[in-house]
């Protein structure tokens, strides 16, 4: 709706012959008081035109009365310059009505459309993912289906950091745990090893099980034969549990070691020395990315010769670059707020501009009841995934999980997710999607198919009836909210304002009635809902619960 005042305002712009959509903003009120919807424009005109604020706001007030009379139910205008607008029944009931299309999806063909590189989760292969992970992957599952239903071309990217010192310590702590099993002596203690979780001792066990042999001269040759295979079963048990939690397939998965064979990345390296963006201090190369808003420049190339980590990251960004995407976003954990700076700034130098986006992710804490369950995934104590399925639901959990802004720690208590009643903001929403289907089903019992309505003249005059349409209207722009913030419990929270209206709604407004007319009008509005619902449930990757 917000998209669509906005257009009307513009046509105010057009007829000055200004063509500035950015000086239009529209926002939703808070107060009705002061209207459905509300812009600043006046404000932001005012400069430019040289007129006060509020001559620009009744300027406006009287375009849209004489051009756009059929939109809304009144429009006022209050200090210092701003532009209400109470949107008419008509307006919303025709919005709202589209929907009863179950192909109908709202218009977006004013939003640029991307080619986008979204590269989530990407949890290193060195055990099993615990809930930091879930919540990455959810976020990013979300956002994605979000961005492509907008329209945009979504290409899901999973960098395997398999080429680091991460691997290392994983074959080191696979050997730790094998070596007695083969009665093989070992020079390592337990505090030497980087990972002790149960996932590493059961694959040590399988792996003997399996009559898996060390059969290497030293102890450095039996761990790096463990490399590779200690990498492929626990990338194999990723995609496992991603597929268990309802991920679709990614479309790339690509590996740190493969590109640092490639030889693309002394190619880097060699632009970045012809652009004059390194230099040699300390027995190690230093690249210069401070130039570009870095807080202090960075190692390159370390002292023993060996890459550091982001190098091969700069080369994966260009080849995503170099594969067509006009956009690239990254959902990382908050502990990598320093790293997005010295890889923007790697690719400055570079040539390429203003592509990157980084979305991060904050902690996650699960409470059973007031005890907090703790989590150290080097320590063996992390709450793995597949521990967290045997406790609730998939999607129980995948809706709890994406219910707090991303960038905030959240917790969720296994106790109430768990509850099956209207304590549940999940059971809420699935009773209440439950409770459509009853109507729609008991109105094709007793009176026949939906017939489509071309005019409705009877809904929309009780307020519980507006509230509703007005929140259905709302749709779009939280879609379009999420298309810039990749925010998913915008969705989350949307669904469950929308439920709870429609329940306030269903406990004043009887839809079945003796007025065969109205019926046929509130049935249209229910079957609206229903498909609304049915998006929702889709984009977000939860199955809807029609009968409880």
């Amino acid at each position: 709706m917000k998209n669509y005042l906005s257009s009307l305002i513009f046509d105010y712009l057009q007829s000055l012959k200004c063509n500035e959509k950015s000086l239009i903003e529209v926002l939703k009120t808070k107060d009705l008081k002061y209207g459905d919807y509300t812009t600043n424009t006046p404000l932001r005109l005012s400069q430019m035109m040289n007129k006060r604020p509020m001559d620009i706001a009744n300027d406006i007030k009287t375009f849209l009365e004489e051009n756009h009379s059929k939109e809304f139910l009144k429009i006022t205008v209050t200090e210092p310059g701003f532009v209400n607008m109470f949107l008419s029944n008509e307006l919303l009931i025709n919005n709202v009505m589209l929907f009863t299309d179950k192909k109908f999806k709202p218009n977006f063909e004013h939003v640029k459309k991307e080619k986008i590189n979204y590269e989530f989760v990407s949890a290193n292969p060195t055990g099993d993912l615990h809930i930091g992970h879930a919540r990455n992957a959810i976020v990013g599952e979300i956002s994605s289906r979000v961005l492509k239903y907008i329209g945009h071309d979504v290409y899901r990217e999973y960098y395997i950091n398999d080429g680091g010192n991460q691997v290392n310590e994983l074959a080191t702590s696979v050997y730790f745990y094998l070596a007695p099993l083969l009665k093989i002596e070992s020079s390592l203690d337990k505090d030497s090893v980087g990972y002790h979780g149960k996932e590493i001792i059961n694959f040590a066990n399988e792996l003997f099980d399996s009559g898996f042999k060390l059969n290497k001269k030293t102890e450095k040759e039996n761990i790096d034969l463990l490399k590779e295979v200690s990498v492929d079963f626990f990338l194999k048990e990723i995609k496992v549990i991603l597929e268990k939690i309802g991920l679709d397939k990614f479309d790339k998965w690509t590996s740190e070691k493969d590109l640092l064979n490639s030889g693309e990345v002394k190619e880097m390296v060699k632009n970045l020395k012809e652009k004059g963006a390194l230099y040699e201090k300390d027995g190690a190369t230093w690249i210069k990315t401070q130039q570009y808003g870095d807080a202090k420049d960075r190692v390159l190339i370390k002292k023993d010769g060996l890459y550091t980590y982001m190098v091969v990251d700069i080369v994966n960004h260009i080849n995503k670059i170099k594969n067509g995407c006009t956009k690239m976003i990254n959902l990382w954990g908050k502990d990598h707020h320093g790293y997005e700076d010295r890889i923007k700034a790697s690719l400055k130098w570079l040539g390429y501009r203003e592509k990157l986006e980084v979305d991060y992710i904050n902690m996650v804490q699960i409470l059973n009841g007031t005890e907090v369950v703790k989590m150290s995934k080097r320590s063996g104590t992390s709450l793995r995934i597949k521990d967290i399925l045997e406790e609730m639901d998939k999607d129980v959990f995948k809706f709890f999980i994406v219910s707090k802004a991303k960038e905030q720690e959240m917790e969720i208590d296994i106790n109430i997710a768990k509850q099956n009643d209207l304590s549940n903001p999940f059971y809420y929403i699935q009773y209440s999607n439950a409770r459509i289907n009853q109507i729609l089903e008991k109105y094709k019992n007793e009176i026949g198919e939906i017939k489509e309505q071309t005019s409705f003249k009877l809904i929309g005059k009780e307020i519980k009836e507006q509230d509703l349409l007005k929140k259905i209207v709302e749709f779009e722009d939280v879609i379009l909210s999420m298309n810039k913030n990749r925010e998913p419990s915008n969705l989350i929270n949307y669904f469950k304002d929308l439920s709870k209206t429609f329940n306030s709604y269903y406990s004043k407004c009887k839809v079945i009635t003796d007025d065969k007319d109205l019926t046929e009008e509130r049935i249209n509005l229910i079957l609206a809902l229903k498909n609304l619902y049915e998006i929702i449930f889709k984009l977000i990757g939860i199955k809807p619960i029609n009968k409880i």
